[in-house]
């Protein structure tokens, strides 16, 4: 089969077309996937900075339902307010763990 040299041309046009539109679609696509993860790693940023100061207190203070006095669980926050890996571990604890930890915080 021949072609003339007048459809090359088209031919070659149209698979020009072709590509860059693909090419601008993947381009597209790496965009909104940029985009997205941005967004995922603003909002995981946004947690790490909210201030869980108070409800850190919080959940010290309600210690004092197992008989820890109030001088000793403040004495407790400052310590976790200063050791954000303690403050974590101490949130993440069931009460009753919570009271092994005071009760061997109060040992030294």
């Amino acid at each position: 089969m021949f072609v003339r040299k007048e459809q090359k041309a088209s031919l070659s046009g149209t698979s020009k077309r072709k590509r860059k539109n693909v090419q601008e679609n993947v381009e597209d696509d790496h965009i909104h996937f940029v985009g997205a993860k941005l967004g995922e790693i603003a909002e995981t940023l946004k947690k790490f900075t909210e201030d869980l100061t108070p409800y850190l207190y919080e959940q010290v203070m309600s210690m004092e339902n197992e008989r820890f006095n109030d001088d000793f669980l403040c004495e407790v926050f400052d310590f976790l307010t200063k050791n954000e890996l303690e403050a974590k571990a101490f949130v993440a604890k069931k009460t009753k763990h919570r009271k092994i930890w005071l009760q061997k915080f109060a040992q030294g």
